[in-house]
């Protein structure tokens, strides 16, 4: 309790009761949508399964196997090896598995294991060699490279696959029995050294896919033909971890990605991994060393970090859904992307979505639990800030601006001042608010290099207030791609929305109070389906009519699209381009809404959307539209056609402009992430 004083003593130091007061909101939001307010994260370790002894083994021959394991031992924890294969390879996929045993005769416990080709050396080849040696008798597509003291975990081979298949060589995680990290990647500097080698696995900046220069021997995947390609691994260097480093650098000359994929772990039971001494061949090879290391060295394009309240939960509101986007976008013009979630924690599965597509996420770990410090460390290599929302804007510039090279791009997601003063004028309140965050989204705006609004409506209304660039980028929908069921087989009503948002908790309450009763004089049996997450007990209790359903959250809402005849949309307040009514039109699905629900996306009564204001024109719209088929298909396909302008391809180039101006140099480079 005292830390929480002390930090409390130095936000009101720093930002004053307006800080305060900012993270007593911030808190209740997050646990309205999370249920959690946070604690300080502890540790986290992987506990490693208990080191096998020998005992009766078989792993199934596979005559046409896709992978093949090449194992080089000399030790006695080969049985460790060998069963870890067979839990969590062979059961799971098709492979072969080939032992090397170096030097002494293997004992004879190795021998009588059923499954595995046993080669032996009685004369000590060395790692180099023995894997070469057994990459020629591979039959597998792809060759995984192991020593004796590794341990392959559940799923390791999984999340390697994709990579492979693209082309690339691919290794994992490498951590140690005791729960350290051993090697998150390659370093050459000075000389070879482990990224991260016993640091903590679990800090963000070990936990994201991404390009490297090179990695280590053991766990490394690539195609058998890439393999000879490049005529294998060069027996001339003495160290394996040398030899391997070499072969990745003949990998990115010729333009193929050497992937970094930390999902995939692989535990190492002998200490520290071995380093060897090869730097004066090394050096007569590559030449001088390498300037100092970070971990986004092999990532040549500008780096830009995206700063938003939470890891976008994209199947959960509109805001994020379109965050998420940009992120998508930002990827695949091959822009190196770091996520802050200003709230701190990780929240799954969506920060490991993001990881998974190549972007760093600056979640707290026990050991640091302070953003600052954390982006500090980054400021170096951050060519642009991204920005959501006022409040993030006001605390995360001042350490921004430490490093003038950084551009500022303040995303305001909606003008909250305008849905303010909306909300004010609705409910007769004399609440100046509005005028509050108005200044402040000024001022927000007026410190940044551009800013961005999610409508036309919006630029102008900001425009007006202010001399600052604005720019809009919209809500971005991927459209519908099958077949649209017909009126015929659909039934009902839809509404979507997050309720941990006031404007979607009133249009709720006056579609039931006001509206449904005019439409079930005529329709008694229409019923109402209210989607969305953190549904209050208001609206949970609307179900209390067997007409009306809460389902709360579901992770896939395309069948609901798919089988509801109207999406109804009664917004009296707002701001900002409403993503529901988009995400209704991108499955074709026809919209009855209000002024304020269909403001700022260019739609056309009667042609792509219906307006409606009061109750009774509400309902009536329903009802007039509900039994009509041919008005229904046109309506649909109208607005199908409509949102094509807001589908990602359509939204990209945009994007691509406006960065342009920092970036005209910019070259869009191969992307395997995104």
């Amino acid at each position: 309790m005292t830390n929480y004083f002390r930090k409390i003593q130095k936000i009101g130091r720093e930002e004053g009761l307006r800080g305060i007061w900012q993270r007593v909101l911030t808190k209740l939001g997050l646990f309205l949508r999370t249920g959690r307010l946070g604690d300080r994260p502890s540790r986290v370790d992987i506990a490693p399964p208990p080191l096998v002894t020998p005992r009766p083994l078989h792993l199934s021959i596979q005559r046409d196997a896709q992978f093949s394991v090449l194992v080089y031992g000399s030790g006695d924890k080969i049985f460790n090896c060998l069963y870890y294969l067979q839990e969590h390879l062979a059961q799971r996929h098709s492979i072969e598995v080939m032992v090397l045993w170096d030097g002494n005769p293997p004992p004879a416990d190795l021998i009588t294991i059923g499954g595995v080709q046993l080669l032996y050396s009685p004369h000590p080849l060395g790692e180099l060699a023995a894997w070469n040696y057994l990459a020629k008798k591979a039959r597998g597509r792809y060759i995984i490279f192991l020593d004796d003291r590794c341990q392959v975990t559940e799923n390791y081979l999984d999340r390697l696959i994709p990579f492979l298949d693209r082309g690339c060589g691919v290794g994992g995680k490498i951590i140690s029995e005791h729960s350290q990290l051993l090697s998150a990647g390659v370093v050459m500097a000075e000389q070879l050294s482990y990224f991260g080698d016993q640091d903590y696995p679990g800090e963000p900046c070990y936990n994201y896919v991404r390009p490297v220069e090179a990695l280590p021997p053991m766990g490394f995947a690539i195609s058998t033909n890439l393999f000879w390609r490049l005529e294998g691994l060069r027996e001339e260097f003495s160290s394996a971890a040398y030899g391997m480093a070499d072969f990745c650098y003949r990998l990115s000359q010729q333009k193929i990605p050497v992937i970094y994929q930390p999902k995939s772990q692989l535990i190492y039971r002998d200490g520290r991994l071995p380093q060897g001494n090869d730097r004066q061949l090394w050096q007569s090879l590559w030449g001088a060393p390498l300037p100092p290391f970070h971990s986004r060295k092999a990532i040549k394009n500008p780096t830009i970090l995206v700063v938003d309240t939470l890891v976008p939960a994209h199947d959960r509101e509109s805001g994020a859904f379109r965050l998420h986007q940009i992120l998508l976008i930002l990827l695949r013009q091959g822009y190196s992307v770091i996520f802050l979630p200003d709230y701190g924690h990780e929240q799954e599965p969506y920060t490991s979505e993001l990881e998974s597509l190549g972007i760093e996420v600056l979640y707290f770990t026990y050991q640091h639990y302070d953003w600052a410090e954390r982006l500090q460390q980054r400021l170096n290599y951050i060519d642009l800030a991204w920005v959501c929302r006022p409040e993030l804007v006001e605390k995360y510039s001042p350490i921004l601006k430490q490093n003038p090279r950084i551009k500022l791009i303040y995303d305001t997601i909606d003008l909250h001042f305008l849905r303010l003063k909306r909300e004010a004028s609705l409910q007769n309140s004399n609440s100046s608010a509005w005028q509050t965050m108005q200044k402040r989204e000024i001022e927000c705006a007026n410190k940044a290099d551009i800013t961005l609004v999610v409508t036309p409506t919006e630029q102008q209304i900001l425009q007006d207030l202010t001399k600052a660039k604005i720019k809009v980028i919209p809500n971005i929908h991927p459209l519908f791609r099958g077949e649209i069921p017909s009126l015929e087989s659909r039934s009902g009503l839809l509404f979507i929305g997050g309720y941990y948002h006031s404007p979607n908790v009133d249009a709720v309450l006056w579609l039931v109070e006001a509206i449904m009763p005019l439409i079930w004089q005529n329709l008694p049996q229409v019923t109402l389906t209210l989607l969305g997450s953190n549904p209050p007990e208001a609206v949970q209790n609307l179900a209390q009519d067997p007409r009306i359903t809460v389902p709360g959250y579901v992770p896939d809402v395309s069948p609901y699209f798919l089988n509801h005849r109207l999406f109804v949309a009664p917004l009296r307040y707002g701001a900002g381009m409403k993503g529901k009514i988009g995400h209704s039109l991108s499955f074709g699905l026809p919209v009855v809404t209000t002024p304020i629900g269909a403001e700022g996306i260019g739609l056309t009564h009667n042609q792509n959307v219906v307006i409606a204001e009061s109750p009774e024109e509400f309902a009536q719209a329903v009802l007039a539209l509900y039994d009509q088929p041919d008005r229904w298909q046109y309506l649909s396909q109208q607005s199908h056609q409509f949102i094509q302008q807001y589908s990602p391809e359509a939204v990209a180039p945009t994007i691509v402009e406006m960065l342009a101006e920092f970036f005209p140099q910019m070259e869009q480079c191969q992307t395997i992430m995104a």
